[in-house]
This record gives C-alpha cells, structure tokens and sequence, in this order.
C-alpha cells in the first residue's frame, strides 16, 4: 500500500513483487526478530535495483558538489513529510530505507515501510494517533539536515504545499479498493484495518500538524546559501 502511494506521490520506490517462501534451509544465525517463515508462503517483496546502493549513517552531504549531484534533492522534505502522513516510525538515521541510484544524476528510492500507520501491526486500530515531530526520522538525521540547508526556503515552502495538494487530490476509496484487489486472498485484510487505513490518511487533524511540524522546520532550517 505505502508502495503505491509513493508512486503517487511521484517518488520512487521499487518495483514490488510476491515472493513464495520455498524449501530453502536458512542458517538461523541470520534470522532475525524471530520470524518463522514456513514453505509455501506468499509474503511481500521489493525488487532488486541495479547501481543503487543503501544510505547509511556513512552518507553526508558534506559540499555543493555533493548536493548537486541529487537528481532531486527536494524529494527529502517530500519523504520526510510522506512519513510522517503514512505515520512511518522505522526511516531514521541507522536506518533509512532508502537507495541512492550510482548515476550522473543520483536519484532516491524509498522502500521498506514495516512500521507504517504507526506500527499498525501493533495498533488496536481504533483511536488515530496525533503525535506529529518533523524534527523525528529522515528529516532530523544530519544527512536529511544536510541537505535542505543548500535550498531556499520558498523552495521548501513550494514543496510543502504541493506535497500537502497531492495529497488531497488522492481517490482514497479507489485507491484502497485498487490496493486490496491486488493482495493474495490469504491474506484476509479485514474491513477494520482498512478504515483504520482510510480514517489515517484522511485526517485533517493530522494533516493540519503535519503542516504546522513543516512550517517550523523550515522557519529554523539553518541556509547554506
């Protein structure tokens, strides 16, 4: 679902795919969270980028040549803001979940959105939690820092207001219904997730915070230029 939202939400990300778990033996050195995968079962994959590599607490952007080299560096403050509207809590400085492509031009992809709709898997998905920070996450990492130092402010005002009308422009009863269409019927995605989905999404509250969280940012964002 956060896959096809961000594209969109004109971001790139993957291409996804299903992957069948097969009969492979996993040395259990390399299991992690304690996940028990058993043959046979469908799960959700990304697949692979050629020349990309993952950003890690390694990647800064340290000059103007650095900064230049971003195919689109206001796609920071559009992530940034696309994590806090999705309430994605897992893209932060040791680990962003982001690829950044080896080109002429270096884009950023977004992939791994786990803990989504504030970590839904864990939610009772009844109340919509309100709790906005821009300062949390991709946005207060020193690469995220970084970077929006080198734009103007209009810039990153332009940005967020566009971000904020893309938004309002989603279908999001289409969009849902197209999303569930496409799932395995294993998987059984109950009527109360996708309310819960929807009420997220569409919350003005939220989106009204989100909005407050980014003016702020960028009213104390320091300028490089």
């Amino acid at each position: 679902m956060c896959s096809r939202l961000a594209r969109k939400l004109h971001l790139n990300t993957p291409d996804i795919a299903l992957v069948e778990i097969g009969n492979h033996p996993i040395n259990p050195d390399q299991i992690k969270y304690h996940y028990k995968l058993g043959s046979g079962l469908m799960v959700f994959g990304s697949k692979r980028l050629e020349k990309a590599d993952e950003i890690s607490q390694h990647n800064f952007i340290i000059n103007k040549h650095d900064f230049n080299r971003l195919e689109y560096p206001l796609h920071i403050l559009r992530i940034g803001m696309f994590d806090l509207w999705i309430g994605n809590r897992d893209r932060r400085g040791d680990n962003f979940n982001l690829f950044l492509s080896q080109a002429q031009k270096q884009k950023l992809y977004v992939f791994d959105h786990f803990e989504a709709f504030a970590k839904i898997t864990e939610s009772s998905q009844n109340d919509i939690p309100f709790d906005v920070d821009a300062f949390k996450r991709l946005l207060g990492t020193s690469y995220g820092y970084e970077m929006l130092q080198w734009i103007k402010m209009d810039d990153l005002k332009h940005e967020m207001n566009k971000f904020l009308n893309l938004i309002k422009e989603i279908d999001a009863d289409a969009f849902l219904a197209s999303v569930v269409n496409e799932l395995p019927s294993a998987w059984d995605v109950s009527d109360k997730t996708i309310n819960y989905i929807k009420r997220f999404l569409l919350s003005d509250k939220r989106q009204n915070r989100i909005k407050a969280a980014i003016r702020s940012y960028i009213k104390y964002l320091p300028s490089k230029l």
